[in-house]
């Protein structure tokens, strides 16, 4: 409504001795900065902005991460800026972003796992993909940089806010536990 702007986020840590949850938390904080960014930038330069937020997020964590002697850690991300009623989505990871209209929940994301890099290149289907090992392993992340080539998140088409829909962003805790139907009714019954 009006000239709001919104920023949405789900991080999602993993790694061992709790550098999963250190990682989320750099991300998260860090998110406000962006939202600044954001808010000041140009819609063609919101590619930029992003990715130069998830370098500067990607470099606290590994330095963090280094700092502590763990070579385990790091965080998804799932994240939307809703400018004018248009939204921006981006991720890393297997954090999901659906969007709810007309009772349909649509995958807006995309996980960035092995076993979709394996759908892909037509090995699994897509129903063997998700009930894969490989499923939870994941190929992009907040947390590491390997060979230093940096990161860069998966964008996805802008689209406008149905006034009747919602946005879901959740981690992979949520789509494990309910299926897509029962994730749309608890939707569908929601305020």
């Amino acid at each position: 409504t009006g000239n709001s702007q919104l920023l949405l986020a789900v991080y999602d840590g993993m790694g061992g001795e709790q550098m999963g949850e250190v990682a989320s938390d750099i991300a998260a904080r860090m998110s406000g900065d962006l939202m600044r960014s954001l808010d000041c930038a140009e819609v063609k330069n919101y590619p930029d902005t992003v990715n130069k937020y998830i370098k500067e997020a990607n470099d606290r964590i590994c330095k963090t991460l280094n700092n502590s002697g763990s070579q385990r850690g790091g965080t998804t991300a799932a994240i939307t800026y809703i400018r004018d009623g248009v939204v921006y989505p981006f991720s890393l990871g297997d954090s999901r972003i659906y969007l709810l209209v007309n009772g349909e929940l649509i995958q807006i994301s995309e996980d960035h796992t092995l076993a979709m890099k394996k759908y892909k290149a037509n090995i699994y289907t897509l129903e063997e993909a998700e009930q894969s090992m490989d499923s939870h392993k994941l190929t992009l992340f907040l947390g590491v940089d390997v060979d230093d080539k940096g990161l860069t998140a998966q964008w996805y088409q802008p689209f406008n806010m149905p006034k009747s829909g919602k946005l879901l962003l959740c981690s992979d805790g949520l789509y494990d536990m309910c299926s897509k139907e029962e994730i749309t009714n608890i939707l569908l019954n929601s305020r």
